[in-house]
């Protein structure tokens, strides 16, 4: 007597929801009618319906194959080449560890490269040249550390390459699962065929969301084409992006900085002409001051008055002169301090 755990499911599993090899091909017709079946049953309609409906209703039997290949059939292809594309880049990331391994340990045996050519020179008789064996073999590391890191950034690009394929692949997959999911909870026993005197075919509404579902699909698959040749184009300029907008940062700031520097410079050299202009106008104020109060005591009395005049325009010019010269000290000391 069989037990429960003998009998068949209830519920048919799709392909891509079992556990089996990786699909060989998405155009396989054989594979799309099988995974048909799949589909009919899981929607709760008739085999026969399905048999009649080949030959009753060819366009909406090519609908629904349509449908399963780009849907359930994609989501398999999907699935089983995510898998790939992780390995690639678990293999990728294990030789990225390795060379920068050797990267570190040449770097690290650069300081002491001096240092042994100067011990083993006595041995292998280099006494003169020395200096210029050292020179070529550093120059030597130092290009094995250049090369050893470009590669690096390739390797890592192809990494990042992997990286996003897979999850453009993944992001295809769950659309169309939520899709077909959908499709299956809306249709679920529904009149899915009408069957008169002209034969059986698909039920109007239920050929309008096939035609509506198999747009759909190849929107995603569409937009997956699209997301996985843009991984194409990643480069180490994808991986250098951050690096360089840090320089470039740095830069900006070194700059803004040295900018500033030489505007401050600048105002300062500024500030000491006009210190040094009114000072100038300070002393020829006096000077002329002290010409009027001479001229005065010589003056005769009608003379008096106008250079009494003069004097006091000079006093009130020698004044400001004097608050001027004294705000641009007070500021120019002031930017010396800061």
């Amino acid at each position: 007597m069989p037990t429960d755990a003998d009998e068949a499911p209830a519920t048919p599993l799709y392909a891509f929801e079992q556990i089996r090899g990786r699909a060989e091909s998405r155009r396989d017709p054989q594979e799309a009618r099988s995974q048909l079946r799949v589909l009919w049953k899981r929607l709760g309609g008739d085999p026969a319906d399905l048999e009649a409906l080949e030959a009753g209703d060819p366009d909406g039997w090519q609908f629904l194959l349509r449908y399963v290949t780009d849907g359930p059939l994609g989501i398999q292809w999907y699935d089983a080449k995510r898998p790939e594309l992780e390995a690639k880049q678990r293999r990728y990331n294990a030789l990225l560890v390795g060379l920068a391994v050797v990267i570190a340990g040449l770097a690290f045996a650069l300081p002491f490269q001096p240092l042994v050519m100067v011990l083993l020179a006595p041995e292998l008789e280099l006494a003169e040249a020395t200096s210029r064996t050292g020179l070529v073999d550093a120059a030597a590391l130092f290009g094995v550390m250049g090369t050893g890191g470009a590669v690096a950034l390739r390797m890592s690009a192809q990494v990042v390459r992997y990286r996003r394929q897979a999850a453009v692949f993944h992001k295809a997959s769950a659309a169309l699962k939520e899709q077909l999911y959908r499709l299956e909870s809306d249709w679920f026993q529904p009149p899915l065929v009408v069957t008169d005197a002209k034969g059986t075919r698909l039920h109007p509404a239920f050929a309008t969301a096939i035609r509506e579902a198999v747009g759909g699909a190849q929107a995603i698959g569409a937009d997956e084409r699209d997301a996985y040749f843009e991984t194409l184009t990643i480069d180490v300029h994808a991986l250098t992006d951050n690096a360089v907008a840090a320089q470039e940062a740095l830069s900006e700031k070194a700059v803004f900085r040295g900018d500033r520097h030489h505007q401050h410079a600048k105002e300062r050299r500024e500030l000491a002409v006009e210190l040094s202009k009114a000072r100038l106008a300070v002393r020829t104020a006096r000077a002329k001051i002290e010409v009027l109060e001479a001229e005065r005591e010589k003056a005769s009395p009608d003379e008096v008055g106008e250079i009494a005049v003069l004097l006091r325009e000079q006093r009130m010019a020698l004044q400001e002169a004097e608050q001027q010269q004294a705000h641009l000290e007070a500021v120019l000391e002031a930017s010396r301090l800061g």
